[in-house]
């Protein structure tokens, strides 16, 4: 039911008139349409909010803060034992790899975490960010490149400069406590 003018003008005279005889303060009268309005904005604040801290974390995930098999947090040193490589570089080339939703990546390494050392260019072969509706890989693009000893080859892949550096510091702080470790045993 619409309301005209005059009808909400009356209605919050009438709605004054009773909070005066309550002697309670004056509640004002909010139209339906506003507030569902006000619902709508706060909803559609709320999903962006969500959306936002999803990708500042890392698109899902912080460094070494991956869910292990029974849902519990992953500490960064068992993080590092059940990955296989971890590197930080500038992407060289990008092309198509045989397997759907791969493609091989050429890294021109700047810091290899683990293993210790490797070779300056590196190709990794890995699930095509892209495919995943991350940003695309292209060249020239600074990442660090985490890539783990699952089934697959799960990768994470940061391009922003401040996960960068929160992944290389964690991983940093981690390594000494997780030489030795096996991921079998991590867990």
């Amino acid at each position: 039911m619409d309301h005209t003018e005059p009808d909400e003008a009356r209605l919050r005279r009438a709605f004054a008139m009773i909070s005066d005889e309550a002697g309670e303060p004056d509640h004002r009268f909010v139209p339906a349409s506003r507030r569902r309005n006000l619902i709508r904005a706060l909803v559609v604040a709320a999903a962006f909010a969500g959306v936002f801290i999803f990708i500042m974390n890392g698109l899902g995930q912080g460094p070494g803060e991956d869910r292990d098999d029974t849902g519990g947090k992953t500490h960064p040193a068992t993080w590092i034992a059940c990955s296989k490589v971890m590197a930080e570089g500038t992407v060289d080339s990008v092309r198509d790899a045989p397997q759907n939703d791969r493609v091989i990546l050429t890294l021109n390494v700047s810091k290899w975490l683990k293993p210790a050392t490797g070779d300056e260019l590196a190709e990794f072969t890995i699930t095509d960010p892209a495919k995943l509706g991350y940003e695309a890989s292209k060249p020239g693009q600074h990442v660090l490149l985490v890539i783990e000893n699952r089934p697959g080859g799960w990768v994470s892949y940061y391009t922003d400069s401040r996960q960068i550096e929160g992944a290389r510091t964690s991983i940093e702080r981690a390594l000494p406590e997780a030489e030795g470790r096996t991921c079998e045993g991590a867990r």
